[in-house]
């Protein structure tokens, strides 16, 4: 066996694996939010979660069709720049939904 087929196996069995801790994080983040700050927490999870899909739904750039995710990894000048730039609001979205949210536990 070479050694790209053991990266292969790895990989194949490390994103699901990835993708379920991410899940369970939000679905944490998403939980404290709401009960932080109902009102703010709602529409940070769904400004959030709107952006989330973005990541994911297949988008025109250059001459083919690809998702922002896989464009920030693997995409050439343009579409690099759309999906580290989609990445990046996502992680912003959350920064800031979870500072705001948490904003109320501070007293004067």
């Amino acid at each position: 066996m070479s050694s790209y087929y053991l990266v292969a196996v790895l990989l194949v069995l490390a994103i699901p694996i990835a993708a379920m801790g991410a899940l369970v994080g939000l679905a944490a983040w998403t939980r404290d939010a709401l009960t932080r700050a109902p009102v703010v927490g709602a529409l940070g999870a769904l400004c959030t979660f709107a952006a989330i899909t973005h990541l994911v739904l297949p988008r025109a750039c250059g001459d083919g069709t690809n998702r922002p995710i896989v464009a920030a990894a693997v995409g050439l000048d343009e579409c690099r720049r759309i999906g580290v730039a989609s990445v990046a609001l996502v992680v912003l979205l959350l920064a800031a939904t979870a500072t705001v949210t948490r904003l109320g536990d501070v007293r004067r």
